[in-house]
C-alpha cells in the first residue's frame, strides 16, 4: 500500500472513513493545495480503536464554503509558492473539481503518509496548526517560512511539471454515476 492522503467531500464533519469516489489522494506527500484550504481551528484529533489497540490520527474538517472563501483569498501566495511550475489555470480547475463535489464537509485524511514518518499524530497536528497560521500571517512575505514549514510534508517542489503538479495538487478520480441504482 503506498503511504497516502485523501481529499475528499462529505456530508458529515467527522466522515473519517476512505472515500469511494470522487477525491483526490497523494503518494508519500500531502500536496501543497491542500493546506490552503484550511484554518488551525479545523484540524482534529481521533481516538482509533482497532483490534484492541487504541491510537490517535490527525485530520482535518471544515465547511467547504468557508474553505472554498479562504483558498480564493490565499490563492496568490499558492501561486507564488509553485513559482511557475503549474498554472493558475491548473490551480482554478483543481478548486472548481474541489466546489462541485457532493458534500458539506471537507475532509483532508494525511492517512498512512504520516505512518511513514516518525513522530506521533499530536506532533504532526501541532506542526499543521503552525503551517495553518503561517497560511494566515503570510501576505506577500513570509514565503520561505512556510516552504520550510511545509518541506516534511510537501518535499521540494520537483523541477518536472507532472511531480511538481502531484505535490501541489494530488491525483483526483471521479467515476461515472450510477443512473438507476
Amino acid at each position: 500500500m503506498a503511504n497516502r492522503a485523501y481529499l475528499y467531500s462529505s456530508d458529515r464533519p467527522d466522515a473519517w472513513g476512505f472515500p469511494d469516489e470522487d477525491y483526490y489522494d497523494s503518494r508519500h506527500t500531502i500536496p501543497l493545495a491542500w493546506f490552503f484550504f484550511y484554518q488551525p481551528g479545523d484540524i482534529r484529533i481521533v481516538n482509533v480503536h482497532y483490534n484492541g489497540s487504541h491510537w490517535q490520527e490527525v485530520k482535518f474538517s471544515t465547511e467547504k464554503e468557508s474553505a472554498l472563501v479562504l483558498f480564493a483569498a490565499r490563492q496568490p501566495l499558492v501561486m507564488s509558492l509553485v513559482e511557475g511550475r503549474i498554472s493558475a489555470e491548473t490551480v482554478t480547475t483543481f478548486v472548481t473539481t474541489v466546489a462541485k463535489r457532493r458534500g458539506r464537509f471537507l475532509q483532508m485524511n494525511p492517512g498512512s503518509v504520516l505512518s511513514a514518518m516518525p513522530d506521533d499524530d499530536p506532533i504532526h497536528a501541532e506542526r499543521f496548526a503552525r503551517i495553518l497560521e503561517l497560511l494566515g500571517r503570510c501576505e506577500g512575505s513570509g514565503e520561505e517560512a512556510v516552504r520550510e514549514a511545509i518541506r516534511p510534508y510537501v518535499g521540494s517542489l520537483d523541477a518536472d511539471r507532472d511531480r511538481s503538479l502531484r505535490q501541489v495538487i494530488g491525483y483526483t478520480y471521479v467515476w461515472p454515476r450510477r443512473s438507476g441504482g
